[in-house]
């Protein structure tokens, strides 16, 4: 293949991703404003209206031309794709920065956007023992980021496609919420997709 058309490829490629996501955006209902060819999301809601997308996006992965297109049986694909989805409409989106905490010698964010103020940590529930640890696992996220000044909102995406969380609604009742640390104040939201 030559650069030429390897270039032509890739162009081609962006133009679809960019229309894919104008799309999404039309149906999760985010507000976006546009700043020359940049996009940005608005508010944290926005960003929560996105995610809200991701049924339809692994679906289309799942069942394209009858075959999977990004597998989604590990956690690394789950962050792919919220990374595809999110990133078109939040330009500073920041993947996997290691960072020092409080309780574990250092932890690996998933998604972090300085300009939201927000942290986006995605989960994929592997097995039964997962689904009634994983209520723990959430809390001692949200005191390492309880501590971090940069962090205001944070963002916990669940995929559990085996349903093993046993109560989804119970879990989401417990991790979200407004937690504070000192005068600090983390908003801590929570989704939970099957």
């Amino acid at each position: 293949m030559t650069s030429e058309v390897y270039l032509s490829n890739l162009k081609e490629l962006a133009a679809a991703n960019d229309s894919a996501q104008k799309r999404l955006n039309l149906i999760c209902g985010a507000e976006v404003t546009t700043l020359g060819n940049v996009k940005k999301v608005k508010h944290i809601e926005d960003v929560i209206n996105l995610l809200d997308g991701f049924p339809d996006c692994a679906g289309y992965s799942n069942n394209r031309r009858g075959k999977e297109i990004l597998s989604l049986c590990a956690e690394d694909g789950v962050q792919d794709m919220v990374y595809f989805m999110l990133k078109p409409a939040i330009p500073d989106l920041i993947p996997e920065t290691p960072v020092s905490g409080t309780t574990r010698q250092y932890s690996v964010e998933d998604f972090r956007s300085p300009m939201l103020r927000m942290v986006v940590e995605t989960k994929r529930i592997r097995n039964k023992q997962h689904g009634r640890s994983v209520k723990s696992e959430l809390h001692d996220d949200i005191a390492e980021y309880k501590n971090d000044p940069y962090c205001d909102d944070l963002i916990f995406f669940i995929y559990d496609p085996d349903t093993y969380i046993e109560s989804v609604s119970g879990l989401v009742k417990a991790i979200e919420g407004e937690h504070s640390h000192n005068i600090r104040k983390l908003k801590v939201h929570c989704i939970v997709q099957r």
